[in-house]
């Protein structure tokens, strides 16, 4: 479906794993849906679909390596069951307003940079932050949990930041 320009919604029923560039540079695509628990979206899977504003796949486990990465519209993204971000999964996402998570553990490098409009919430479940991870957010202060191995430029050097204790 790469490239395709008829892809506008993406349903999806049950536990499934989207494929690397699956449907990379689809331009036209606007909503993605996926119910069910488990899967993953692969690297490069929608990259660069620029009217691309919402995902609901909160149960998806893995989103890879710059599966979202500028997709320049995105404002919502909720993936709350995703325990690995992969590397630029979302960079360039300038848009992102809302990106839900609740058991992630592993946010790898440059994964959320340059979402502008983003305010970042981790969970205390992360555990490692990878370098440029957080970098260009709309952050003026963040909550680290205790135990997180976070990159030394994992984070813009203005922004406070605070650990979480248990």
């Amino acid at each position: 479906f790469e490239n395709n320009p008829d892809v506008y919604i993406l349903e999806f029923a049950s536990n499934i794993t989207i494929g690397d560039a699956a449907f990379k540079n689809c331009d036209n695509l606007q909503v993605i849906n996926m119910h069910g628990v488990g899967g993953s979206i692969g690297a490069e899977a929608f990259y660069g679909c620029e009217r691309l504003q919402n995902v609901y796949a909160s149960e998806i486990a893995t989103v890879g390596d710059r599966a979202f990465a500028d997709c320049t519209n995105l404002m919502v993204t909720q993936i709350e069951a995703c325990k690995s971000i992969g590397s630029r999964a979302f960079a360039g996402c300038n848009n992102l307003q809302i990106l839900a998570l609740s058991v992630t553990v592993s946010i790898g490098s440059e994964a959320l940079s340059g979402c502008h409009s983003l305010e970042v919430e981790l969970p205390d479940t992360v555990t490692s932050i990878g370098s440029k991870a957080l970098v260009d957010v709309a952050n003026k202060t963040l909550f680290i949990p205790k135990n997180a191995d976070v990159a030394s430029d994992a984070i813009d050097a203005g922004v406070r930041l605070y650990t979480v204790s248990d």
